[in-house]
């Protein structure tokens, strides 16, 4: 939440030292508060405090559950994210990739953490110009986010939205059209039913979520 990071961050350190005392330095326990911590100074843009909570984070994860696991996936690619926000692409990538693998192992090709790392490597390659990388990933993220869970959700139009970044650096101009104009809608039809349960507050700040699309399209 907007100017509660600072706030968040010292409930989680305080939870650390309890779980910590009580539970010792390897429970999974410990290792979740580690990987909050890390995420907050991510954000943050600290990136050297981050990395010292994922590793070890991470290290726990690898001692109690191995690299199989759908916990050491999630801190894993959560690294990705960090190393992508530093820059490191390198580091990203060969985390991003790892974490797509473990939960593509775990769980099959249709499942919502399996599209969530599909998701990340496509937007990964996008980023580093590799559109034909890139369509491979997103649009198996957005079959497994449409046969999961319809057309008319949040994950759906975040895929479809990747995508057309994706048209639009390829000139694909008939797929960049339909694909805007699809995104369009089902996003009117999000805040739509949004209206009819959330504040006006609620209700704005939801909105906004769109305004990059909305801009796109414009």
């Amino acid at each position: 939440v907007i100017g509660l990071k600072e706030k968040a961050l010292s409930l989680y350190q305080e939870a650390l030292a309890v779980y910590t005392t009580n539970l010792g330095e390897n429970d999974i326990n410990v290792s979740a508060c580690l990987n909050n911590i890390a995420e907050i100074f991510s954000e943050k843009g600290q990136f050297e405090q981050a990395e010292n909570y994922y590793l070890k984070s991470k290290q726990i994860l690898e001692k109690t559950f191995g690299k199989g696991s759908p916990d050491y996936a999630m801190t894993i690619d959560n690294m990705a994210n960090m190393y992508f926000n530093k820059h490191d692409y390198k580091q990203a990538e060969k985390f991003y990739l790892e974490a797509f693998k473990i939960r593509e192992k775990n769980f099959g090709s249709v499942h919502p953490e399996v599209a969530i790392s599909l998701n990340n490597l496509g937007s990964f390659y996008i980023n580093q110009n590799q559109p034909k990388e890139a369509s491979h990933y997103l649009k198996q993220a957005k079959d497994v986010w449409e046969h999961l869970f319809g057309k008319v959700h949040p994950d759906y139009v975040l895929a479809v939205n990747n995508l057309i970044c994706n048209y639009w650096l390829t000139n694909q101009n008939e797929l960049l059209k339909s694909s805007l104009i699809e995104s369009n809608q089902i996003e009117k039809t999000l805040v739509l039913r949004a209206s009819r349960h959330l504040s006006e507050g609620e209700l704005s700040n939801y909105i906004r979520t769109f305004t990059s699309s909305l801009d796109r399209l414009f």
